[in-house]
Order: C-alpha cells, then structure tokens, then sequence
C-alpha cells in the first residue's frame, strides 16, 4: 500500500528553489524601479520567465499528484465503509438469532413452568380429594390396633406406611 508523507520536510520548504527565485525575482524588480529599463539583462528576465514556467509545470504536476492520492484514498475509504457496511450487517443477523433463541428458551421455560404448575395443582387437588379416603384409613387401623387381635408384621408394615403417607401429605401440603 502507497503511504503519504502529509508532513514535508519544513527546512526544505523554506530554502526551497522558489523562494530563492522570488528573492531573485524582487532583486530584479528593485533594480528595474530604481535605475530604468537599461541596467536590467533581457537574459536574466528570459531566465527567470522560463523557471517560472517550469515551477507552474511542477506545481501542476504536484496538483496532478495530490489529486490522485486523494481519488486512491477515497476508494479506500469507500472500502473501507462497504465492509464495515457488510460486518454491521452480519452483526445484526446475528442478533436477530441470539434473540430468537433467546425467545425461544423463554417460551420452553415458561410452557414447562406452567406444566409444573398445572401438574403441581392437581396433584394437590388428588391429595386433598385422596385426605377423607386417608383419614377413613387411618381410622380403620386404629381400629385394628385397639381391638388387641396381635402384633404382627403385617399391621407394622401398614402402620410404617400409613405414618409415611402422612408425613408425605403434610410435606407436599407444607410445600404445596
């Protein structure tokens, strides 16, 4: 890639050829105002008709120069912004998917969130309809257990389970 010094050399600049032809140049108009037409050399003034000439023809030239750096640096820069242009665009698109699965997950939450919830009330709702059944059993046993027909293992087993079925009722209504 071309690069550009923007900034000259300024010592180069101010003892430039030009200036001195100037300094040159008002020499000469100085000595035309002060002694006449005679004291000036018709060559000098040839001379210096023909650097200005081709300081003219380099200034062009350096116009011409200038210009085409500043057209070779707009189509870089004009690049430069298509791209961005395109990059913007494919960060945007992927937004757009972060978002829609983003939205997505939030959907599938709050469908099973709800499900839960649903599966959570009638599982209360049994619970509550299945407590006269319980209390009804519960009566049965103490029953069983006061009518004094034996211990055996199988009353034990029904007493354990009939204990765990309360603790369970009252954990889930606690939690409910």
């Amino acid at each position: 890639m071309k690069t550009l010094n923007i900034f000259e050399n300024i010592l180069n600049t101010a003892g430039s050829e030009r200036t001195k032809r100037v300094y040159r140049s008002g020499k000469v108009l100085y000595s035309l105002a002060k002694t006449g037409k005679a004291a000036v050399n018709p060559a000098t003034i040839w001379v210096d008709a023909a650097l200005a000439c081709l300081d003219a023809i380099n200034a062009y030239l350096r116009l011409q120069r200038a210009k085409e750096i500043t057209k070779q640096l707009t189509a870089v820069r004009d690049a430069l912004e298509h791209r961005v242009f395109n990059n913007q665009k494919i960060l945007d698109m992927h937004l757009t998917d972060i978002q829609e699965d983003t939205d997505l997950r939030l959907e599938t939450l709050d469908r099973y969130f709800n499900n839960y919830k649903i599966e959570s009330e009638r599982l209360i709702l049994d619970v509550s309809n299945n407590r006269n059944d319980m209390f009804e059993n519960m009566k049965s046993i103490s029953k069983l257990r006061k009518s004094g027909q034996g211990y055996s293992s199988q009353l034990a087993k029904l007493l354990k389970t009939a204990d765990a079925l309360v603790f369970a009722t009252l954990h889930l209504i606690k939690t409910g």
